[in-house]
């Protein structure tokens, strides 16, 4: 039997930690001033590579992104971003983004997926499908981790970008 003396501290213990979890996650809801229907976003890569699939012996080449959309609903924490125009660099290729949709979990930690098209100079389309990890730094500095396929019918690359949110200029 649990002896009176240990049940109180631990209830109270509970109490705590559930209220403290519950003020964590309404003062992570987004900045008001920052995600709104119509507001303009770019998400360009600090760092990336890329590995072509299917070859063991390939190194990892160099990748960036560069992707510019606005922000089409707010529902609460989540968000819908219609990408407008940018480009994926993968070695020398240069693939321009022209459409692709993006959908937000934002908290303190939240959760960004990116589908879209990108066409070669020689009109080869890829689709890619990039997911990862985001994280609120500070207001104003948003974090995005995020790896996925870039596909075409000849070539198949897994992206691995660290990526970074500002409103751009």
């Amino acid at each position: 039997m649990i002896s009176t003396k240990y049940v109180i501290p631990s209830l109270l213990l509970v109490t705590l930690v559930l209220s403290s979890l519950i003020i964590v996650s309404y003062a992570q809801q987004p900045n008001e001033e920052l995600v709104k229907i119509g507001a303009k976003v770019r998400l360009y890569s600090v760092r990336g590579h890329a590995t072509q699939r299917g070859t063991e012996d390939k190194p990892w080449i160099n990748a960036s992104m560069v992707l510019v959309g606005e922000i089409t609903e707010v529902n609460r924490s989540r968000i819908r971003i219609e990408i407008r125009e940018g480009n994926i660099k993968i070695g020398d290729g240069n693939y321009i983004v022209k459409s692709g949709v993006a959908r937000v979990i934002f908290r303190k930690f939240g959760w960004m997926g990116i589908v879209g098209n990108a066409t070669s100079p020689e009109g080869t389309t890829y689709k890619f499908h990039l997911e990862g990890m985001l994280h609120i730094e500070r207001p104003g500095l948003v974090m995005v981790g995020l790896a996925g396929p870039f596909t075409s019918d000849k070539d198949n690359y897994i992206l691995r970008l660290l990526t970074r949110s500002e409103k751009p200029t």
